[in-house]
């Protein structure tokens, strides 16, 4: 390339600087009329989103100005954050439509609108029974508002019995056994994923490796369990893979113990009463 060629070429190109500079100027001043078309002389594609999305939650018509943020990951997230904020003032017609724009992140946002509730009336002494008996309730209304997610049903009840029994350290799911079938085996296999994931987070740690194959698990307090068939399975499968095949965690992430049978879980039925 002539020196001519390397010159015009420098020339023509937006400098960091530059960049910084609109975006402290939008930044001074996000309600500013036209801050998100002021945005737009930005080069850089992230700092032009980032520029964007603050512009954009700082007018009072979120939900019309997200519309305009021009890049999708940054246009989702400002839909998210201003269903978050019309949450948080109680809107939640406001809030369900605006979750509905968050793209990529439309099922973190809808989990956002009912786990406060779900998880109030899942935490605390009272008997699984009773705890499922409030929270169907909460699934059966917010079914009607985000039915259509295809997860929703999984989502609501993996973090109910998450919930239910991550209160303390000694994981139990004999309590499980008072629920119907299906809710038996959502409640089963939530704590199942639940203890397999603290073997995920401890055996990264040679000590916890070597307690698990040659000493008394009780010695990790996060570990500790009642046995269980479904957690006895766990635990055989995560020594297999540990002390066997001398990786840090099984491979992949479904298992029989794990996995509910389609069988067994059934859509919970919002008619009856």
């Amino acid at each position: 390339m002539s020196l001519w060629l390397l010159a015009l070429s420098c020339s023509i190109q937006v400098s960091p600087t530059e960049d910084a500079r609109v975006f402290a100027q939008v930044l001074s001043k996000p309600k500013a009329p036209g801050a998100m078309a002021v945005c737009l002389e930005i080069a850089d594609a992230n700092t032009q989103g980032e520029c964007q999305l603050i512009a954009a939650l700082n007018r009072p018509d979120q939900g019309v100005a997200c519309s305009d943020v021009v890049t999708d990951l940054y246009q989702d997230e400002c839909f998210f954050m201003a269903s978050e904020a019309a949450r948080r003032q109680g809107d939640l017609d406001t809030a369900v439509t605006l979750c509905r724009g968050a793209g990529v992140f439309v099922p973190d946002c809808q989990q956002h609108l009912w786990q406060g509730a779900l998880r109030r009336v899942m935490l605390g002494r009272s008997p699984f029974s009773v705890r499922y008996a409030k929270a169907k309730p909460v699934f059966c209304t917010w079914s009607e508002e985000i039915g259509e997610s295809l997860d929703y049903e999984e989502r609501f009840w993996e973090m109910a019995w998450n919930s239910a029994l991550s209160s303390g350290m000694d994981l139990n799911i004999e309590p499980c056994s008072e629920l119907g079938a299906s809710q038996r085996e959502r409640c089963e296999k939530s704590g199942a994923q639940l203890l397999a994931s603290r073997f995920d987070e401890v055996m990264v740690h040679p000590d916890a490796r070597k307690i698990l194959c040659e000493g008394d698990l009780s010695e990790v307090q996060v570990l500790q369990y009642t046995p269980h068939p479904v957690l006895d399975a766990v635990v055989a499968r995560h020594r297999n893979a540990v002390c066997v095949e001398g990786l840090e965690r099984p491979e992949g992430r479904a298992s029989p113990e794990i996995t509910p049978d389609p069988d067994k879980v059934v859509p919970e039925d919002c008619e009856s009463k």
